[in-house]
């Protein structure tokens, strides 16, 4: 039976406040006005617990690559529990890798701009109370960096003539390619 209930109609938006929760996936991205790499990241609001938004999620948390603006990051990281003092994370995309599923409490401020739309904010990171009870959901960045890896690569090689036999295109060096009939599909 498939019935319609309009008590259930998705996730309720999160308000301000406190919530157990972790960081579940991030972007790589380039500031507008300096051209400073940012880690763009995303937390989920922890569902093993009872708590308003439990399940939701908040978008758009930005950490600029700047030694200015570190102190944000390092909030974050201190408030994993995680990591010792002084560790050295590479680059800002190892530091986001590593921050995903670490479960930590985030100071939530929504506010509603002139355009009556909803900015929600992340303003303050802490330790989490509980213990996490279930295996975070998180998306990996994987995807990306292959991305870039990949077009980093291309055009840098190009095949060689002398490797290349027209005489033998599929590079049986000039040896016979013998096919019976019952390998053929028609």
């Amino acid at each position: 039976m498939f019935k319609y209930d309009e008590s259930n109609t998705g996730i309720t938006p999160v308000e301000s406040g406190i919530y157990e929760a972790y960081p579940c996936s991030y972007e790589v991205k380039t500031t507008q006005n300096t051209g400073n790499q940012m880690i763009v990241m995303s937390y989920r609001i922890r569902d093993d617990i009872n708590q308003p938004s439990a399940g939701g999620e908040v978008h758009y948390d930005n950490f600029v690559d700047t030694p200015k603006a570190q102190w944000r990051a390092n909030l974050l990281t201190k408030a994993t529990k995680a990591f010792k003092n002084g560790i050295d994370f590479g680059t800002i995309e190892n530091w986001a890798e590593q921050m995903l599923g670490k479960p930590i409490r985030i100071k939530v401020k929504v506010e509603i701009n002139e355009q009556d739309k909803r900015i929600t904010s992340i303003t303050g990171f802490s330790n989490s109370q509980v213990p996490m009870q279930v295996a975070p959901n998180i998306k990996r960045n994987n995807l990306n960096t292959a991305a870039a890896n990949v077009t980093q690569g291309m055009g840098q090689q190009e095949p060689r003539v002398s490797q290349l036999n027209p005489a033998a295109p599929f590079g049986s060096n000039g040896q016979a390619i013998d096919i019976s009939d019952d390998d053929l599909p028609f």
